[in-house]
């Protein structure tokens, strides 16, 4: 057995999640697959995956020799690439995570369009409005919104994502329309809170300077699912992207307040981690997002 079939057995155990789908992904036996892990494992002298009925578990020196053998693996793909000049057909594994929303209106899509593009690429997202560690739960790329916090991924704009402020009918019969950002004050608002972090709401007059409006907080949710549900029953007002709320915009469940006002919106990046070679199917598919949702 040669040490590449143990890097890539390993790497597939990890990545897919465990010993039965990386035996479905190489058509061998389970077995096959679990000789070969604690073949690297005895020839490293270390338990690379803790082994339970349930799932696999990376010890602390797994999780560091596979950062490493994965960045092997796509220095090796990188070089193939790089001596072959191929800029299509991509093969491989691309594991993705959105936002649950802004997935599906956006990078679904997009996605969808870029497979048709590479026959032999597959695409595994998840949409989830968690926020991801990329390295310890094993994901190539991830899609966010709003200000990212300082570590050591590589990020790159997508698109500025464009916000609404609104509430129901109802809402405003009980507590009237109001005319002037800074008069929300006197208003009830639905936040969306992004990690341990308020999303508050900003705008920016016409002379370009930047102001807060200060409405008070009625729910707080990292859900905007949640927080539309609580604005179409009246309880407050709600500024959350565009996409959210066109429905209720549509039906006249929702009615837009100030849409003069530029409300400053929230930016969409894509992150990745830092390696020596980016992947060449991580840089394609992030130069496609930049491309067709900008």
């Amino acid at each position: 057995m040669s040490q590449f079939e143990e890097l890539t057995n390993f790497v597939a155990v990890i990545e897919l999640g465990g010993i039965s789908a990386a035996a479905d992904r190489f058509n061998v036996s389970k077995s096959v697959v679990s000789r070969r892990l604690k073949s690297l494992e005895e020839r490293l002298g270390t338990q690379l995956v803790v082994r339970t009925t349930r799932r696999q578990r990376l010890t602390n020196e797994g999780q560091a020799f596979y950062e490493r053998a994965k960045q092997i693996l796509v220095d090796l793909e990188e070089a193939e690439s790089s001596l072959s000049r191929q800029t299509a057909g991509l093969k491989g594994r691309l594991r993705i995570t959105a936002p649950v929303h802004f997935g599906e209106n956006f990078i679904a899509p997009a996605l969808t369009d870029f497979m048709a593009l590479h026959d032999d690429l597959v695409i595994d997202v998840d949409l989830l409005d968690r926020h991801v560690n990329l390295v310890e739960e094993v994901y190539d790329l991830a899609v966010r919104i709003g200000r990212l916090p300082d570590s050591s991924l590589i990020a790159r704009k997508l698109c500025t994502v464009t916000v609404k402020v609104c509430a129901s009918p109802t809402y405003f019969e009980r507590f009237g329309m109001p005319d002037d950002p800074l008069a929300l004050s006197k208003h009830r608002a639905l936040f969306h809170r992004s990690g341990a972090q308020i999303t508050e709401w900003y705008f920016q007059s016409a002379d370009g300077e930047r102001h807060r409006a200060r409405p008070q907080a009625r729910m707080i949710s990292n859900d905007d699912r949640v927080l539309l549900r609580a604005a179409l029953e009246g309880h407050g007002l709600i500024c959350v992207p565009e996409f959210v709320v066109a429905e209720g915009l549509s039906h006249r469940t929702l009615i837009e307040v100030m849409p003069e006002t530029n409300w400053m919106g929230h930016e969409a990046y894509a992150v990745y981690p830092p390696t020596r070679h980016l992947s060449h199917r991580v840089r394609a598919c992030v130069d496609f997002l930049a491309e067709r949702i900008s």
